[in-house]
């Protein structure tokens, strides 16, 4: 393929390129090929060098670097499938023939044109504009389209990467190097550390950032599966590289300069990338890995060894904790207190002022940080962990940590796993509850961190950062753990002050700003988490009186009702309907929290009730003319989950609704159907209709708009929709027609019934429904004799 004139040429057997001269051999001045063996051999590799032809060849499993060819290719087999008549020579002389005259898209021009500077006589042919103008507006045009989805790589001569590895029955899938030469637009030689040297497109290459043995940009946690992070390099020692320690003679001196140049150590990456995302060591044995951690566990204890050394013995554990067993030699009170000194918590463990903490001096964070991550990882995987952890006085550290966050020179990761450990042991080991609560006052100091944390982002204007939000969210889980037990009827003043406080802090929560919509959501989602565990008393302080200056970016209209700032109930409700559009298999864990949290709202204050209802369900005007679950305002997404195969969300809409609707049948039924309620007012005995023992403030009528007074009369109360007038099916029909009619449903309803496809029922002294046996008990207390009488005398 010529890439100037996009002209094909085909080599037929016993045809020698290098002794033949003619149109389709001139020499050119570069060749791109793939790796096939005949663009390898030597023989190749010396005809074109003695031509003084450029020869490249595209990365491997990379055929779009040499595109222009291979879709050639394709547009050969395409070709030859479509003539029918003549043998092989001359189906590809025709095609050959019809491929040279037919203008090409990026050039504008027939490939014979280009070639022989004359268009070719034919059936067909076209005269085409300018062709450098018009290859210049193709080429752009290509670039224009390209350029909307591809990024920006730059890759230099001498720069670290990662290149793809693809070695078959290898587990490594990238192997480091350094960039020696770029071959091509988009190729380049890379050198390995054995020494070899590969080519690589840049679709197979990854930039190294930083060094293979920096670990300061670890991932935050790596206690659960989602978040390990790979980035562990282990210094193991073997003979090749361990230097034996020989005693000089005495008659040399100190000053001697060394025969040859300081061997520089690097760490050995390849147990780090081949154990990156493993969790078991099956083919390790047991005796082998306890030895090994109790050498490890040495290092450890030894005051005089390097931070860079501790790291490493901590990074090695931290990958073998990662095992759901095998875990005794790490789980015992000797190796779990060796850790938890160098995580800095048995210095805070130990003092025993809690109004006065004194800051750890001397101590490395990035070590505190790693062996953070360790007992995460211990705790997570092991219940004896979890029972030593809430007695070894690893939590009463981390609570006395807590009030020094507000030094700066703190790491954020040191706070962050503190709360992801408190977290872990409040979820695993439920001892450890009452412990932080009420012994160590737990419950007061993390609210401090979060409002010290609201005030920081206060001050800056910025909003909450993604570190920020990262913390506050870990928190929000230990305070759940924390009430998650506690009996909201029984509550002291002292209890009851407390949740008090914590509410004004989840309604500054859920009026903070985030710099991204996704961490906002998240917030939000733990905020109303721990909403759920408030009692229905303490969700007045989530409605302040209103102040016109505290408002920002909405009316006062929308904010103001009974004189309240209903701000955080917006924000709620808004949540909600955000939550309404979330897939079928995600709905259970994405709206009982919030569902659930607005029904006790909702039941505790009468405000809330009616601002909710004035959003959720407003005076119903001529949308009556569609079935409740049609549309997509609010109340039609909640009428659409009444029939959810998902009886949590079913029953947790119905609840709110019903709650809104001050619990009255008539009301429920008007605002959604009778259909769509009946499962709610059978599991309440209500199907009889009235009212059920709900304590509302009063009980006013509902308002009717103009429009659906005019529609009342000719609503369909079970479909909740206005249906015109229908015709009578009966009419005209005989006493013995309609007598048949009447068999055939019944019939019918037997044959589904003794199917056990429906369960016919009638509605019991209870209002709840009671099962009967025969299809026909269902006329047992209808009076057909004295209606037909009064029909007739009418």
């Amino acid at each position: 393929m010529d890439r100037h004139t996009r002209h094909e040429f085909y080599n037929i057997r016993g045809y020698d390129c290098k002794t033949s001269t003619n149109v389709s051999n001139t020499l050119c001045d570069l060749i791109i090929s793939d790796n096939g063996a005949a663009f390898t051999s030597r023989e190749f590799a010396d005809y074109v060098k003695s031509n003084g032809i450029e020869h490249r060849s595209y990365a491997l499993w990379h055929p779009a670097s040499n595109g222009c060819a291979e879709r050639a290719v394709q547009s050969f087999k395409e070709g030859m499938k479509k003539i029918k008549e003549g043998n092989v020579r001359e189906k590809l002389n025709r095609f050959l023939f019809n491929y040279g005259i037919t203008p090409q898209t990026t050039t504008g021009l027939a490939p014979s044109e280009l070639l022989m500077k004359r268009t070719l006589k034919s059936r067909l042919h076209l005269v085409f504009p300018n062709i450098e103008k018009r290859v210049q507006e193709r080429q752009q045009k290509q670039k224009h389209y390209h350029d909307k989805k591809s990024v920006n790589r730059q890759i230099n001569v001498g720069q670290g990467v990662f290149a793809r590895n693809f070695t078959i029955g290898s587990k490594i899938k990238w192997i480091q190097g350094e960039v020696i030469k770029q071959s091509g637009p988009l190729s380049f030689h890379i050198k390995l550390p054995d020494g070899r040297v590969i080519c690589r497109h840049i679709d197979h290459i990854r930039v190294r950032n930083i060094d293979c043995t920096n670990n300061e940009n670890e991932e935050k946690c790596d206690n659960d599966s989602e978040l390990f992070e790979p980035e562990i390099t282990i210094l193991i020692s073997t003979p090749e590289t361990e230097q034996p320690q020989i005693e000089k003679p005495s008659n040399m001196t100190e000053q001697m300069e060394p025969r040859y140049p300081k061997r520089i150590r690097k760490e050995p990456s390849h147990f780090k990338d081949f154990h990156a995302q493993t969790f078991s060591f099956p083919d390790l044995k047991l005796e082998a890995k306890q030895e090994f951690i109790a050498s490890l566990q040495k290092r450890l204890e030894n005051d005089q060894s390097s931070t860079q050394c501790h790291i490493l013995a901590l990074q090695m554990l931290r990958l073998f904790s990662r095992e759901k067993d095998k875990l005794v030699t790490m789980t015992t009170e000797y190796s779990l207190g060796l850790i938890m000194k160098m995580a800095g918590l048995k210095h805070y463990a130990e003092q025993t002022n809690p109004e006065c903490v004194t800051i750890q001096d001397g101590g490395n964070q990035d070590v505190v940080v790693e062996a953070q991550k360790c007992l995460c990882n211990l705790i997570f995987n092991s219940t004896q962990a979890q029972r030593i952890c809430s007695k070894n006085g690893c939590v009463e550290g981390t609570i006395q940590r807590l009030k020094t966050y507000k030094d700066p020179a703190l790491k954020f990761e040191i706070k962050f796993f503190d709360m992801r450990m408190l977290f872990l042991l409040t979820a695993l080991c439920s001892d450890t509850r009452p412990k932080i609560r009420y012994e160590l006052h737990g419950f007061t100091y993390l609210m401090e961190v979060v409002d010290l944390t609201l005030r920081d982002a206060e001050s800056r204007n910025t909003g909450l950062v993604d570190q920020e939000v990262d913390l506050i969210c870990e928190i929000l889980k230990i305070l759940f753990n924390l009430t998650v037990t506690v009996d909201k009827n029984t509550l002291d003043e002292e209890e009851e002050a407390h949740f008090m406080r914590l509410v004004s802090v989840l309604r500054d929560l859920l009026m903070v700003k985030t710099l991204s919509k996704d961490r906002q959501e998240e917030l939000t989602s733990h905020t109303v988490n721990l909403l759920t565990n408030i009692p229905r008393d303490c969700y007045e302080e989530l409605l302040i009186p209103l102040n016109e200056m505290d408002i920002e970016g909405m009316e006062n209209k929308e904010v103001e009702f009974d004189g309240r700032n209903m701000e955080a109930i917006i924000l709620l409700l808004n949540f909600l309907f955000s939550r309404l559009d979330r897939p079928y298999k995600s709905l259970k864990e994405s709206l009982t929290p919030i569902l659930h949290c607005l029904c006790e709202m909702c039941r505790a204050n009468r405000s809330i009730r009616k601002f909710c209802r004035a959003r959720v369900l407003p005076p119903l005007k001529d949308e009556v003319k569609k079935l409740p679950e049609e549309g997509e305002s609010f109340r039609n997404r909640l009428c659409k989950l009444l029939t959810s195969p998902i009886t949590e969300v079913k029953d947790l809409v119905a609840d709110f609704l019903f709650v809104m609707c001050k619990e009255s049948v008539q009301r429920m039924v008007k605002y959604t159907g009778y259909g769509n309620c009946a499962g709610l007012l059978a599991n309440r005995g209500l199907l009889l209709g009235g009212k059920s023992d709900g304590n509302y403030s009063s009980n006013s009528d509902d308002s009717e708009t103009e429009e659906y007074s005019t529609l009342k009369e000719s609503v369909n109360p079970v479909t909740g929709r206005y249906e015109t007038e229908k015709s009578n099916p009966f009419e005209g029909m005989s006493d013995e027609q309609k007598e048949y009619e009447a068999m055939k449903l019944v019939n019918a309803m037997d044959k589904l019934q003794r199917g056990g496809i429906i369960q016919p029922s009638v509605v019991g002294p209870d209002g709840r429904p009671q099962p009967v046996e025969h299809i026909l008990e269902l006329t047992e207390n209808m009076n057909i004799e004295d209606q037909t009488e009064e029909t007739s005398e009418d």
